[in-house]
């Protein structure tokens, strides 16, 4: 940290008193010196907000907790329906999100507040459950002081979307490897990085049909023409974690797919119209520019890019295992059947038939006999192989992504993802402004019969949250 980073967070830590008394003992030669520069600065400007944002205000604005936050800007307008912090916690915790500043309300996942829809929901649980649990925002021009603050911490939660750190200006490897380090210091973080990107490669694992994995220049160059002619695509190296550089959503800007795989083949003159996850940004090229960008990276047959990326992928992908080429699916990436695990505890099923809203179904084995019981009994017996891969560590709010395959009449349903990077609880949705379009909406948004349902499953996270938080604390006494 360079002597700027330790003034700024020397000052923040002290009391005005404390500067007082310190700027008094100071020779006076050297305090005419301070007060000259001082007066020679421009007045200070707050960070930039979005549109239709709330307003940056102080620390004092928000409820108290066992760790003093007064060194990172407090970004949300209120703690709206957060309960009180408990006096003397079992564990310190925080709940960390981004607000993208560029973003109207701060992104897509916002409440008019500026805290993400459903983390108060969260947040409650543990606080409940006698932890603290700050509300807490990252901004990466104050990297450092934020890192240095998490580890007064004995537990962080992170709730932010894949792509918003890079979308606010940051670093999305810089952060990762900021949580892994914490985590290796006894902090525990949910999701770490580390757990998610061995999640991502068992996912790529799965036997999706309709995933192709290219290990040569030659397969891509052959099969992608045909892939994107069917239906729109997601394609990335092999491992990449969502949020990660290099993840491709790939469209036929004319929209008229084959339906079929084969039925129509993408020519090199085709318009391609693509999204980087990463950041959200957008272009457009031909598929022979976009092949030769994955291929060669920004050449001249490649055209002008915009992505802070440089392409030449295949370099990439050798370590990795291949590149991954999937169906994009257009309705939020999910798939129609979704289960929510709290670590290794099923905890609900969630089922969104085409044209219809979703079905939630709180999950309990030993009461549940709908039609998705043999599956679940079936996944619930793989729980241990998949334990044994991520080194058992689970995360604490994860879920699996189902869809159907087969012939009509004997469709399977296959699992075909598992993410844990920031899983929402859909019960909270009308407390987002952007999914509900009323730039008031906010916790009181949430009926009653909603809040209800969406506490019960806070709960059951907060419970295994607090069983993990006194193992880690034996561990850590060991090792003492």
């Amino acid at each position: 940290m360079g002597s700027g980073a330790s003034l700024d967070w020397a000052v923040q830590q002290s009391s005005a008193d404390d500067l007082k008394k310190a700027l008094k003992d100071l020779p006076p030669a050297c305090r005419g010196k301070l007060q000259s520069a001082l007066a020679a600065l421009p007045p200070p400007k707050p960070p930039p907000v979005a549109t239709g944002a709330p307003p940056m205000v102080t620390s004092a604005t928000a409820k108290g907790g066992p760790v003093n936050c007064a060194a990172i800007t407090r970004i949300a307008k209120d703690e709206e329906g957060l309960n009180p912090q408990p006096e003397a916690p079992n564990f310190k915790g925080a709940l960390v999100q981004v607000y993208v500043r560029s973003e109207p309300f701060g992104g897509f996942d916002k409440s008019s507040n500026g805290h993400r829809y459903d983390s108060v929901i969260i947040a409650n649980g543990m606080i409940d459950a006698g932890m603290s649990c700050q509300l807490i925002h990252y901004t990466h021009e104050e990297h450092d002081i934020f890192v240095k603050l998490c580890g007064q911490f004995d537990f962080l939660v992170l709730r932010i979307h894949p792509g918003h750190i890079e979308a606010d200006g940051g670093n999305q490897q810089t952060f990762d490897d900021a949580m892994i380090g914490l985590r290796q210091k006894g902090v525990q973080v949910w999701p770490s990085p580390d757990v998610i990107s061995k999640l991502t490669s068992v996912t790529e694992t799965l036997e999706d049909p309709e995933t192709i994995t290219y290990s040569s220049i030659e397969h891509f160059a052959a099969a992608f023409p045909i892939s994107v002619g069917c239906c729109p695509r997601v394609i990335k190296v092999k491992g990449t974690p969502p949020g990660g550089e290099g993840i491709w959503i790939v469209k036929l800007k004319d929209g008229n797919y084959g339906e079929e795989y084969g039925k129509r083949i993408a020519q090199e003159t085709d318009t391609l119209l693509l999204k980087e996850t990463a950041d959200g940004h957008e272009e457009e090229h031909t598929l022979a520019e976009f092949m030769e960008y994955w291929i060669n990276g920004c050449t001249e047959k490649s055209g002008k890019w915009t992505s802070k990326g440089s392409g030449k992928y295949f370099a990439k992908a050798e370590q990795a295992g291949g590149i991954c080429d999937a169906r994009y699916e257009e309705k939020d990436g999910k798939g129609e059947l979704e289960f929510h695990f709290v670590m290794d505890d099923l905890v609900e099923i969630i089922h969104t038939p085409k044209g219809s809203s979703s079905k939630f179904y709180p999950f309990d084995i030993a009461r549940y006999d709908g039609e998705f019981c043999a599956l679940a009994k079936k996944f619930l017996a793989e729980l241990p192989s998949l334990s044994k891969t991520l080194e058992n560590a689970f995360p604490l709010w994860w879920t699996v992504g189902f869809k159907r395959f087969g012939p009509p009449g004997s469709e399977e349903w296959l699992p075909t993802k598992m993410l844990a990077d920031c899983i929402g609880l859909d019960q909270c949705l009308a407390a987002c402004v952007a999914r509900c379009e009323k730039a008031e909406a906010s916790f009181s948004s949430i009926s009653s019969e909603d809040r209800a349902a969406a506490e019960k499953v806070g709960q059951v996270i907060a419970q295994r949250a607090v069983a993990e938080s006194f193992v880690q604390q034996s561990r850590m006494t060991e090792i003492d």
